[in-house]
């Protein structure tokens, strides 16, 4: 379990969770507060639903960002609820792990479940050392014959064969879709939750570590998965 800084980003004014839990909510722009901006969703779920959408954010390359987005079923769009957003595994897309959407629709949060980019290959997160080695200690990998064949096209030239996700900044794909959501849906952004399995897992360490999202995450839970020998620093203080 990672808990990196609670500082959040200031989306509203912060006041008493309506479960009366004693730390405060932090309502975000999607609660009906004044915006400058609130980004389209469309089609829009019913509570208890899920839909299919479109990240509007994009990296240079063009690669699109489909997301699963389910409400709860207690979803009122006034009321902050909290969020998990998860992280599938290398390979696997928006429909992985459905008993967490369930469990979401059933508990009062959302989740949201975004698919990595795939570039030429497979969807994936990049992050943890999945496209860093060698690092300090020497390959990520034990690949003697060079058999291994996952260089990414976003990474252009891999350093070794031990290089196995999109090269495509995965951090920002991940801060891009928390402010999509806050902004079109009431969320708690004190109670932002990460979670991931195998790459999904893995990932889940850079973001507790990147000073773009650490502070934007309340805690992480990695079903399975640790950063590459030499790729876990610290969260920030």
């Amino acid at each position: 379990h990672i808990t990196p800084s609670r500082s959040m980003p200031a989306s509203g004014e912060a006041d008493q969770s309506p479960s009366g839990a004693d730390a405060p909510t932090v309502p975000s722009w999607g609660c009906g507060l004044e915006q400058p901006y609130r980004p389209p969703v469309e089609p829009a779920a019913a509570p208890g639903e899920w839909v299919d959408l479109t990240l509007r954010y994009r990296p240079p390359s063009g690669q699109q960002t489909p997301y699963r987005l389910q409400l709860p079923s207690n979803y009122d769009g006034t009321t902050p609820r909290p969020l998990v957003v998860q992280f599938h595994g290398w390979g696997d897309g928006i429909d992985y792990r459905p008993q967490l959407l369930h469990h979401g629709r059933d508990n009062g949060y959302l989740v949201a479940a975004p698919l990595g980019y795939s570039d030429n290959l497979w969807p994936s997160w990049n992050g943890g050392g999945t496209t860093g080695s060698p690092g300090g200690i020497g390959p990520t990998c034990y690949d003697p014959q060079g058999e291994f064949d996952y260089c990414y096209a976003s990474c252009g030239a891999c350093a070794d064969t031990c290089w196995w996700t999109t090269c495509e900044d995965s951090v920002a794909q991940a801060a891009a879709l928390l402010d999509e959501v806050q902004a079109s849906h009431c969320v708690d952004a004190s109670r932002v939750f990460g979670t991931g399995v195998s790459n999904g897992g893995i990932f889940l360490y850079q973001l507790a570590t990147d000073p773009r999202t650490a502070g934007r995450f309340a805690g992480f839970l990695p079903v399975i998965g640790s950063p590459h020998a030499g790729f876990g620093p610290p969260p920030p203080s």
